[in-house]
């Protein structure tokens, strides 16, 4: 199956037959211009790469996370670069269209990956960690074309819902020897279009980039926000917000700081580190062996 941007969300494309509805995924075609793209992608190659995983190079700004062990390490955290500012405001723009809901996007963490055919690049069947990340994953794809894929596991919160629907779309549409098959869906990412992921494409569904759908240098901004554990109330995080769904009010003086949770003590110091819009990835504040420049 794939995914039709002609159709995103709950719609249909009157172009195909009656598909099988994936809740979670928006993409946004033309998120940014070529010119924007092109300065962009000089401003990321400024920074140094790390090697990574499955051929996989990367940048990342964010605090160093053991998921395991669910412990951060705060002290190589400086914020975003200055360049994706301009992303998040265009991201609240592009999503309150003619007047639709969107919550404020606070990322606190930035994860540019490079993926290069030559290197085999790639990146397997997984879901994003829920203890720390929250609902929404947005990633930008830049310098090529690609498709996300997602796949169904067979187990996990969620998944027995998902393949009672998917096996009642299959009844119908689906030859039968392939009925009891995984499903996998093939969501397309043109070059500068972004994709929101969340529900249950972000929690239930697997996602993936195979190695034959990297047919050139590829470049992926994914931006995160903190889970509800780590959240603060909003009038205490609403002024770092890049575009605030609502103003300030009288009875604004008041402050939360003293009745919030650790967790969320520390959620506010990561959202206020991160919209200073100045940080330096962590290859060059922990001093970590960076690839050699191109």
């Amino acid at each position: 199956m794939a995914y039709c941007a002609s159709a995103p969300g709950e719609n249909f494309c009157k172009n195909h037959m009656e598909g099988f509805r994936f809740n979670g995924v928006t993409v946004l075609n033309d998120f940014i211009s070529e010119e924007e793209e092109t300065t962009l992608i000089k401003k990321i190659d400024e920074s140094p790469w790390l090697p990574s995983q499955s051929g996989r190079n990367k940048q990342d700004f964010g605090v160093k996370v053991n998921f395991k062990k669910q412990r951060i390490a705060f002290k190589y955290f400086t914020g975003l670069p200055d360049y994706s500012r301009f992303l998040v405001q265009r991201l609240h723009q592009r999503m309150r269209v003619d007047g639709a809901k969107f919550e404020d996007f606070y990322p606190v963490e930035l994860c540019n990956l490079e993926y290069l055919p030559e290197r085999g690049a790639a990146i397997t069947p997984h879901v994003d960690d829920t203890w720390l990340w929250g609902e929404r994953i947005v990633l930008l794809n830049l310098s090529s074309a690609t498709s996300m894929t997602f796949t169904l596991p067979a187990s996990g919160p969620g998944v027995s819902e998902e393949w009672e629907r998917y096996k009642v779309f299959a009844a119908s549409q689906v030859p039968s020897p392939q009925v009891n098959l995984p499903p996998s869906i093939a969501v397309p990412l043109p070059r500068r279009s972004l994709l929101i992921m969340a529900g249950k494409a972000r929690f239930t569904w697997l996602h993936a980039i195979n190695r034959e759908d990297i047919l050139e240098r590829r470049l992926s901004l994914t931006m995160r926000e903190l889970s509800d554990e780590y959240l603060p109330p909003y009038p205490e995080i609403r002024d770092f917000a890049v575009c605030p769904k609502e103003k300030r009010t009288l009875w604004d003086g008041e402050s939360f700081a003293t009745s919030l949770t650790p967790n969320q003590q520390l959620g506010l110091r990561l959202i206020r580190t991160a919209a200073t819009f100045s940080g330096v990835c962590i290859a060059v504040t922990s001093g970590e062996a960076a690839l050699p420049k191109r």
